[in-house]
């Protein structure tokens, strides 16, 4: 049951426009772009009043320090290196945690563990420019270990809060283009009216058509306020704060990854209908889960 509607906080201030960080010119093919979000506070987690609100968005200000965050999710051409330099395996190519591959979703209405799938093959074409999918969360770790030492920079997965403030890009509806779910497909890859594989459909769907069944390339979308593409939809995304349902301060942390329990993702996907398309949703799975509607996103303090 949702919670009593809560009294609204007043309106906070924008902070400046973002700006952008380019990928440096000594080295393009490794520093991605990243937005610059100044310090500010915001009310997290979603009203009372909101269609589809769940129990563990309890609403609540947060304050944050200036950070930077990748403009795009990180791209299967950018894994690849990674891959390539360190010849490393992802969870589903190890069968970690006692799955078989990564788990897929390929016929609009269930999913399963199919053998063989991973970053490389998750069940859809996909090109260079396309969000990685089909890694774990500590996939996504190694990726930020790699990149940090590589470039000398110290990259990270956003805190829950950091995503949510970069998300909302100032705004308090229930998505950054508004409350009107129908208005995603200018902004997001969802579930949509789009006619899929052997001419599936999905039974609940935003009432227009993105013109993507699978995961669409990074930036094809409107971007938000602050100039950030995909922050809904396309592939859910990793953060590195721990779940607490209850909201008792995880979110503002990155947990350190022996810590046991599931991590936090934002966000929502390609498959994903209305309720779980909006700022505010929250989800968690265990470091070893992999799926492939699942990515992240880079993010890195001042």
């Amino acid at each position: 049951m949702a919670r009593a509607r809560l009294k609204p906080a007043a309106a906070p201030r924008a902070p400046a426009t973002p700006v952008v960080t380019p990928a440096a010119p000594s080295d393009p093919a490794l520093r991605p772009d990243l937005v610059r979000i100044p310090a500010g506070c915001f009310q997290m987690g979603s009203p009372g009043s909101e269609t589809g609100r769940e129990e563990d968005e309890r609403q609540h200000r947060v304050c944050v320090e200036g950070f930077e965050i990748g403009q795009d999710e990180v791209t299967v051409g950018e894994f690849k290196r990674f891959v390539a330099a360190t010849n490393y395996r992802t969870d589903a190519e190890k069968n970690a945690g006692g799955k078989e591959g990564c788990f897929v979703l390929i016929d609009g209405e269930g999913a399963a563990w199919r053998r063989g799938y991973s970053w490389r093959n998750p069940a859809y074409t996909q090109h260079d420019n396309y969000p990685v999918a089909c890694v774990s969360w500590n996939d996504a770790i190694a990726y930020t270990v790699w990149l940090s030492r590589e470039t000398g920079q110290r990259y990270r997965l956003p805190t829950e809060a950091e995503w949510e403030y970069a998300a909302r890009a100032g705004t308090t509806t229930a998505r950054y283009w508004g409350d009107d779910p129908d208005q995603a497909c200018l902004y997001a890859n969802v579930a949509d009216q789009m006619q899929g594989p052997e001419g599936l459909s999905w039974t609940e769907k935003h009432e227009c058509n993105d013109g993507y069944w699978y995961p669409a390339p990074v930036g094809r979308f409107r971007a938000n306020d602050w100039r950030l593409n995909d922050m809904l939809g396309n592939v859910w995304e990793w953060t590195c704060s721990a779940y607490d349902k209850d909201y008792g301060g995880a979110e503002k942390e990155c947990t350190n990854k022996n810590t046991s329990g599931p991590w936090s993702l934002r966000g929502g996907s390609w498959f994903n209908h209305p309720a779980m398309v909006r700022s505010a949703f929250r989800d968690s799975y265990v470091p070893t889960n992999r799926y492939n509607f699942a990515g992240f996103r880079l993010a890195r303090s001042l």
